[in-house]
């Protein structure tokens, strides 16, 4: 398996050269390309543009299939050889399913799910935040599986204080 990692500072670069990749036709045509994103966001994007890109007239007629799309925590446990330590629950693609059935058990737990016309979108985002806080809080995420209260501080006993441009934010009690 050939690999290629590309960067950028902006999507549509990116967008292009993958395009560019994935419209080269292996000498075998059922090995699966990898792809790894990080988001389902950026997951369905790519699918998208992919399709419009892609195609064997050139007109956006392309059809995006025997991709894998992976996300960094799947690529990092790869690289540590940890798959088989992975929970799917949390995987981006079931997460969304995970909450509805926690919401559904539970609805107080998020404001205006009871009487949401829209449930599965309002999971979606509800998963999505969780992704997003996977990522970019862990040590809050460790501290609500463990219910020791300090969750909403980032896993310290004390509240975080917030950025001079954030505090418009704060309520005035």
């Amino acid at each position: 398996m050939a690999v290629a990692i590309t960067s950028a500072q902006r999507s549509e670069p990116l967008l292009e050269a993958l395009a560019a990749w994935l419209a080269d036709v292996p000498d075998d045509p059922f090995e699966t390309d990898l792809v790894i994103v990080p988001n389902v966001g950026v997951r369905d994007w790519l699918t998208a543009e992919l399709g419009a890109r892609l195609g064997s007239t050139g007109h956006g007629d392309g059809v995006v299939a025997n991709i894998r799309f992976s996300f960094t925590d799947w690529l990092n446990a790869e690289a540590l050889d940890l798959t088989d330590q992975l929970d799917p629950r949390w995987l981006p693609e079931r997460l969304p399913w995970t909450m509805l059935a926690v919401l559904h058990r539970t609805p107080d737990l998020m404001p205006g799910f009871r009487d949401s016309d829209r449930p599965l979108a309002l999971a979606r985002h509800a998963a999505d935040l969780i992704d997003r806080y996977t990522a970019h809080r862990p040590a809050m995420l460790r501290s609500w599986l463990a219910d020791d209260g300090s969750g909403d501080h980032d896993g310290t006993d004390e509240a975080l204080p917030l950025d001079d441009d954030h505090r418009w934010q704060a309520a005035d009690e």
